[in-house]
């Protein structure tokens, strides 16, 4: 019928939570629409075939390849399209854990050594080519039956959970984590006959947290816990029998991380860099622009790339940061210094791109918004030709340049003389912090700073005694 769309099969609950994984890890728009569509393509095969999330695995996706393959699909996937979905639906806990293909295929499948890399992309180590095995090539007709006949109908709990992230993201919550999280546990509680989270249930479903390739214990699981405690306190006010896990049941506090702190020099030598070796006029000045934006007013990179054109008030000195970490938007005041270099930014990219795709202020050389990943991977690369950091006990962050200019501000201030804890409200402001106590952090962050601090503290006590 004309207008209508396919539902998902038994994968309808998993598509918001896929949407939010894959964007996480720096997929493309295009690749994730093109993802999802897998995703449903393969939900509506497994009610065709009448499976369930747990049948989910190697074999089952060699299935499903060669079924696709066999209806006459101009467009055959291969392991790289279908290998991080399996990957995200045992992260969230739906499908269980790997175990050894029992089909020819499905083991040439394993045997390619797909998995994790550090960025969080799917990497191959070697190629098999997947081929299905000869199969007559089915009637038109019987391929296209209608696919919706045997669709599964949603749980109460899976309602409930619909229910319990429209509510939380009406109210402002993001709820990423928890929106591919939760389906697991609902899957869980599903599959084990519980009509709703109990506090056993929520410990047995946070402990299957698959362990990282080198087989450490990861944040997974207490990331786990964190989520069916928000969605057990939703469910209490609908079942009197819901109990809700207690704070600290699967503690995890990860080690603490000291910031590399840019010196001038450091920043300096990074914008020389970026001249020297990108190629690219264009490229090179946009790195140039950006990591010059990202010391001199503390934003964060999915700020600086999230930047829109009409988001800069040359006539104010001013940037509209919209609806970045938590939810909240603030304007960041530029000193005239830095104006002066986005402005010359703006006039080298529309010299060499007057029709840019999309309406981002920096921009890469197919015309779209920069992606996190290739900023990310070409940082790295700068950071190592400079040779910055190179002796540091933690390796120099993109994300520590917001660190640097807190720290510099706090320094400077201290230096001046100035009451610094009546400006930690402004900075916390500045920042885009949800708290001042997210600033005092940075009076750890420097030995330095911390001297001075501790300075300032003994002088305020030797004053009060005398």
């Amino acid at each position: 019928m004309a207008g209508t769309r396919r539902k998902p099969g038994q994968l309808g609950l998993q598509v918001e939570g896929y949407r939010a994984w894959l964007a996480h890890r720096g997929y493309t728009s295009q690749t994730v629409r093109n993802m999802l569509a897998d995703l449903g393509r393969l939900g509506l095969w497994m009610s065709r075939e009448g499976l369930v999330t747990a049948d989910l695995g190697e074999d089952a996706m060699v299935a499903f390849v060669a079924a696709r393959q066999a209806a006459g699909h101009r467009k055959a996937l291969g392991p790289r399209a279908m290998m991080p979905l399996l990957g995200y639906l045992r992260e969230v806990g739906v499908t269980p854990e790997a175990k050894p293909p029992r089909t020819p295929l499905g083991r040439c499948w394993a045997s390619t050594g797909f998995g994790w890399s550090r960025n969080g992309a799917w990497r191959r180590r070697r190629c098999c080519v997947m081929r299905a095995p000869p199969q007559g090539r089915p009637e038109h007709a019987a391929a296209r039956r209608p696919a919706l006949a045997r669709d599964s109908p949603v749980s109460a709990l899976e309602q409930h959970l619909t229910d319990y992230l429209q509510l939380r993201r009406s109210l402002g919550h993001e709820l990423a984590e928890a929106g591919w999280l939760l389906p697991g546990l609902v899957a869980y509680l599903d599959a084990h006959g519980l009509s709703t989270v109990t506090i056993e249930a929520a410990l047995a479903w946070a402990q299957q947290a698959p362990k990282s390739p080198t087989g450490q214990v990861t944040t997974v699981g207490p990331r786990r816990m964190t989520a069916a405690r928000g969605f057990a306190r939703y469910l209490c006010g609908i079942d009197a029998r819901t109990e809700v896990p207690p704070p600290g049941l699967m503690p995890h506090r990860a080690p603490w991380r000291r910031p590399f702190i840019y010196s001038a020099a450091d920043i300096d030598a990074l914008l020389a860099q970026a001249h020297q070796t990108i190629v690219s006029p264009l490229r090179a000045a946009t790195y140039q622009t950006l990591i010059g934006l990202l010391a001199a007013s503390g934003l964060r990179i999915g700020e600086a790339i999230k930047l829109d054109r009409s988001d800069v008030d040359w006539a104010q000195d001013v940037l509209l940061i919209r609806e970045s970490k938590f939810g909240k938007s603030r304007l960041v005041p530029l000193h005239p210094s830095s104006m002066q270099a986005l402005g010359n930014y703006a006039r080298l990219r529309d010299q060499l791109q007057p029709q840019p795709a999309e309406p981002a202020f920096f921009v890469s050389l197919n015309r779209k918004r920069l992606l996190y990943a290739v900023v990310q991977l070409t940082f790295r690369q700068l950071i190592n030709n400079a040779g910055i950091g190179a002796g540091a006990p933690s390796p120099p962050r993109l994300h520590d340049l917001r660190h640097s200019f807190a720290v510099r501000s706090l320094l400077g201030w201290y230096r001046a003389g100035e009451d610094v804890q009546s400006k930690i409200p402004s900075l916390s402001t500045y920042l885009g912090h949800r708290e001042p106590a997210s600033t005092y952090w940075y009076l750890s962050a420097a030995p330095e700073l911390l001297a001075l601090a501790a300075a300032r503290q003994d002088t305020a006590w030797s004053a009060a005694r005398s």
